[in-house]
């Protein structure tokens, strides 16, 4: 999944300002951020959440973190795209495409997520212009 997380956080840099790059990290395993300790991890990701404009998640494979972080997301009402690939080998949990609140879409390809990533973004824009028309969104990863 890395390839496809560095591929996705590419295309959303282009459009918006990344708080999270760190979850394209090759090093990062199974038993997580390894280098850190959890309550730091949890500081640093609950600061980033909170900043963040809105959310976008791959939900192909269950991650208890990344539940925790779209409840906390939706209890912000911060705008949440979640990426589910539809050949994943586990089905997507039910409180998860079951929630109105999260905007949840299926992709094949990597192009198809990433088009649903700029698409995502490119809804996050106000109808109007804003007075700094550099202002960028932040997105949490």
């Amino acid at each position: 999944m890395v390839p496809l997380y560095k591929e996705l956080l590419a295309c959303a840099s282009e459009m918006a300002d990344v708080l999270t790059p760190h979850v394209g990290d090759a090093t990062i395993g199974p038993k997580g951020e390894t280098d850190m300790l959890p309550g730091d991890v949890f500081s640093r990701d609950m600061a980033l959440l909170a900043s963040a404009d809105a959310v976008i998640a791959e939900v192909s494979i269950p991650s208890l973190g990344v539940g925790y972080e779209l409840g906390c997301a939706v209890a912000e009402s911060k705008p949440v795209l979640c990426l589910y690939h539809e050949g994943a080998s586990l089905a997507l949990s039910a409180i998860i495409c079951g929630n109105p609140l999260l905007a949840v879409k299926e992709y094949g390809l990597a192009e198809e997520a990433k088009a649903q990533v700029a698409s995502f973004i490119r809804s996050l824009e106000p109808e109007e212009p804003s007075r700094n028309e550099h202002e960028r969104r932040a997105l949490h990863t």
